[in-house]
């Protein structure tokens, strides 16, 4: 049977993800193959978080700096 979890090579974004959850979300999604992408405001420092945490977890965690509530930030995370 195949696992419902299953998020093999799947990029999942998580917004706010360099708060308090954030980084449980990521690990999860990174424990069932997921690839997480930590995206927050510049002064939560994303990107540091991400490493951070991926070097705990030993798997990729991917962090952007950017406001999700300004349309041209959006399109250039998705860029």
């Amino acid at each position: 049977m195949k696992n419902i979890f299953d998020l093999m090579g799947r990029v999942a974004i998580i917004t706010g993800g360099a708060g308090f959850i954030g980084p449980k979300h990521a690990e999860v999604i990174a424990n069932y193959g997921g690839i997480p992408v930590i995206v927050d405001l510049p002064r939560q420092e994303p990107k540091a978080k991400a490493k951070t945490l991926s070097e705990t977890i030993g798997k990729p965690v991917v962090g952007y700096a950017a406001d999700v509530t300004q349309s041209e930030q959006v399109q250039g995370l998705l860029d």
